[in-house]
């Protein structure tokens, strides 16, 4: 059974973001349970609890690229570039306001926060990656290589 252009790994797709988000977020989200049962056994309930929420932040924030993509996509390139700075811009800040309000919390183990965030986002980039390297789309075509 066919699914089309669209869900063939060896042929291009039409929509790279989503390939790309869920080429990250699976795994991304697999991590950071894995983080959070690993401090569960380590350190406690409280610690497992802090791992996931930083696992979590760090998968919205890395989902923020593939999002502004497929919707700023079409854009011309100096708009698109400007979306994407105001954007990580905005999640930056975003993540520094939660994170200085997570720290007021007692029970919150910014360690093992940073676990979870580590864990999340280095799985995050390889899922991404192998989804990238999967994409097979072209970035110049074959009429502009120099001759």
């Amino acid at each position: 059974m066919s699914h089309g252009p669209a869900h063939d790994p060896g042929g291009p797709t039409r929509d790279p973001a989503g390939a790309l988000l869920r080429g990250g977020a699976g795994p991304g989200l697999a991590a950071l349970l894995v983080a959070a049962l690993v401090m569960l056994v380590l350190d406690g309930g409280a610690a497992a609890v802090s791992a996931a929420v930083g696992g979590v932040l760090a998968v919205l924030a890395l989902a923020v690229g593939p999002l502004v993509m497929r919707a700023a996509g079409r854009l011309t390139p100096s708009g698109l570039q400007a979306v994407a700075v105001g954007s990580y811009f905005a999640v930056v800040v975003v993540l520094g306001v939660v994170w200085v309000l997570l720290g007021a919390v007692e029970e919150f183990d910014d360690t093992a926060a940073a676990v979870g965030v580590l864990a999340a986002a280095g799985a995050w980039v390889v899922g991404q990656a192998v989804r990238t390297r999967r994409l097979r789309t072209p970035v110049f075509s074959d009429t502009e290589l120099p001759r």
